[in-house]
């Protein structure tokens, strides 16, 4: 049995690791393409009105990425979905367990993992959610206002198409942010104490 228990262990953290991984490398991609983004328009907002290719060029430097973060949500929308059902459940579980006992520092470490299993996938998500916004904001501080009329239509679907909310959504449903994570460990805690009024009496 113990043999049993330390395989199932053993692949549920291998797992946990591999899909951890995969989700960093490819959000550390996406932000770095939206740091470049948005350095390239902060360098060169000025040449606005000089440059006909400033605008194009920032679009379809954009849409790729936009195109980029559609294919990680489709790929790993079912993956974090299932992951936040499980971390709300370990969660629950973890915090009574620990209600119950006290003194046992294992359980305290376990209950660490728990929390940073759910949190990074949030995390980097309210990141990459930050970085389009913060896009949206550089753009609007160029020289438009300079333009022609029929610049300043294009600029303007550009910067509309810039003030959508591209983040994650587990299942295509629930937001994937920072909020997400605290209503997940509130959910947890009032669940759990919920379940220890009941079991006291």
């Amino acid at each position: 049995m113990l043999l049993m228990q330390l395989m199932v262990l053993l692949s549920a953290a291998i797992n946990s690791v591999f899909y951890d991984s995969i989700i960093g490398l490819i959000g550390l991609e996406l932000m770095a393409n939206l740091d470049v983004i948005h350095d390239y328009i902060l360098n060169y907002r000025d040449r606005i009105q000089d440059d006909p290719q400033f605008l194009p060029t920032v679009l379809k430097r954009y849409c790729k990425v936009i195109k980029h973060i559609n294919i990680f949500n489709d790929t790993f929308n079912i993956v974090i979905f299932f992951r936040l059902f499980m971390s709300l459940l370990l969660n629950l579980t973890g915090i009574f367990v620990i209600r119950e006992n006290i003194d046992d520092i294992p359980i305290y470490f376990a209950q660490l993992c728990i929390i940073f299993q759910i949190l990074i996938p949030c995390l980097f998500c309210e990141i990459i959610v930050n970085k389009t916004e913060r896009i949206s904001a550089v753009l609007y501080q160029t020289n438009w206002y300079d333009l022609g009329v029929k610049d300043q239509k294009a600029f303007i679907l550009a910067l509309g198409m810039t003030q959508r909310n591209y983040g994650m959504k587990a299942a295509g449903m629930y937001d994937v942010n920072i909020y997400t994570f605290i209503q997940i460990i509130k959910l947890a805690i009032s669940y759990c104490a919920l379940l220890y009024t009941f079991t006291a009496k």
